[in-house]
């Protein structure tokens, strides 16, 4: 379920809840965060600017994400970091998993060619594994380890893609179909696809990775799949 940020500010930045929500630093200081203003580190590019040199390669492994970062407010360097939101469990979590970093307007991201760890994905029972992963950029220095994000943690979010990388493991079935549109067991990236008339949840089906943008400032996240 989309999560309001009271209970989990970290799952609240994941699904970029319109309004004050989307701020950590807001929700704690009382800030009504109306004139959706980036973070002082985010800085405008001219489009007369000498092209940026490429990012610093992420570590080498088998599934890469490389793409433009898009917006008025694209910062000079940044770090690109994976969150996967995990709703199968109660409560609800936020898993870091996954390192990458960006130069101007190109980022880079990878992950090495093995599951997700465990606890990033949501488990349904029956050998059905499903994890959705957000590409978010942070700032250069933000220091997140892998594992459980605190619910209370700050985080200084400069931008997102509203396109996540797609796990799954398992057969889903007629109940929950869209998960086996994705390739069982490799990484690859979903397009939100809009509930039909009468139904309640969004769902993913697969994309080209190559079109993935990161936006900056991030802009609201509304596919509602769980």
């Amino acid at each position: 379920m989309k999560t309001p940020c009271s209970r989990h500010h970290l799952l609240c930045l994941l699904f970029l809840l319109p309004g004050p929500a989307c701020s950590t630093d807001d929700a704690e200081n009382g800030d009504d965060g109306d004139d959706g203003a980036a973070p002082d580190a985010a800085v405008a590019t001219s489009p007369d600017a000498a092209d940026p040199p490429t990012p610093d390669a992420a570590v080498s492994g088998d599934f890469t994400l490389e793409g433009d970062v898009v917006g008025p407010e694209i910062p000079a360097d940044a770090e690109v970091i994976l969150v996967w939101a995990v709703s199968s469990t109660s409560p609800d979590h936020a898993y870091k998993f996954g390192d990458g970093s960006s130069t101007g307007p190109r980022f880079v991201v990878s992950l090495a060619g093995e599951p997700p760890p465990d606890l990033a994905i949501n488990d349904y029972g029956s050998g059905r594994r499903l994890a959705v992963g957000y590409v978010l950029l942070v700032p250069t220095g933000t220091d997140f380890p892998e594992g459980i994000l605190d619910p209370e943690a700050e985080l200084t979010l400069l931008g997102a893609s509203r396109t996540p990388i797609i796990w799954r493991e398992g057969t889903f079935g007629s109940g929950f179909p869209w998960p086996d549109a994705f390739e069982e067991g490799t990484y690859e990236c979903g397009r939100c696809v809009p509930a039909a008339e009468g139904e309640t949840f969004d769902a993913y089906e697969p994309m080209d990775c190559g079109e993935v943008v990161i936006e900056a400032p991030p802009v609201e996240n509304d596919c509602n799949w769980t």
